[in-house]
């Protein structure tokens, strides 16, 4: 099965999943799981994004108040579901993309009042320089040309632009990990590819500033199961 075949057996995967996705796919802990990541990486964000027209970055300290949504124009790459809406929409001004089309219907119906539009990562329909934020949250690693998607991610981004990435970090060596990629590729339809963090500094070269972190950040009954991941940040 060539690269073209693997992405369309993913997309087909995950259309066939549609609106159903959060309800069957993600166990309890699963849930909970994606949880703690969605609070790392809003962290992250909250550190990182300097808001437009403020020249100041997000970090707010305990008992500031909240800044009103600005003019950000954030991504969500591979929305999903949309899982990250309300997170998002609360900073700028958001978009979601995705290449399923039933991820998209069920987006539209659940969040009436945010945008969500119909596509593929390697090849956006957004012009040049049009998001201040691009986040890629739990789907890098689906991606069979994973440098076209960055490139694409560059492309998109405004001068300053951020973009911030979830991935699972390499654990081939993991035989629990071996087995659950192996699994959700038969039963599912997902290929799985997990990146060391050396793989990923070489896929990030075209961007600026380019940090990772791991989470869990420490040892962990996840980690000894082959779940751990990369939060990685650039700018271009």
């Amino acid at each position: 099965m060539d690269k073209s075949e693997i992405a369309e057996k993913t997309k087909r995967a995950y259309d066939k999943i549609g609106s159903d996705y959060d309800n069957w796919y993600w166990m309890k802990k699963s849930k909970e799981l994606r949880a703690d990541v969605t609070r790392e990486v809003m962290g992250t964000l909250s550190d990182e994004i300097v808001f437009i027209g403020k020249g100041v970055k997000g970090k707010r300290s305990a008992g500031s108040e909240k800044k009103e949504p600005n003019n950000l124009r954030i991504l969500d790459l591979c929305c999903g579901t949309g899982h990250l809406y309300n997170e998002l929409s609360s900073l700028g001004q958001y978009a979601g993309l995705d290449f399923a089309p039933s991820m998209i219907k069920h987006c539209k119906s659940k969040y009436p009042n945010g945008e969500f539009v119909l596509g593929n990562a390697e090849k956006m329909p957004f012009p040049d320089n049009s998001f201040d934020v691009v986040i890629c949250f739990w789907s890098f690693h689906h991606f069979v040309y994973p440098q076209e998607v960055l490139d694409e991610i560059k492309r998109v981004l405004k001068p300053t632009g951020f973009v911030l990435i979830v991935t699972f970090k390499d654990t081939s060596f993991n035989p629990f990990a071996f087995l659950g990629d192996k699994f959700s590729d038969a039963f599912w339809g997902f290929t799985t590819n997990r990146y060391s963090k050396k793989e990923m500094v070489l896929l990030m070269k075209g961007f600026k500033s380019v940090k990772i972190q791991l989470f869990p950040r420490r040892a962990s009954f996840l980690g000894l199961m082959g779940i751990r991941f990369m939060i990685v940040t650039g700018r271009k």
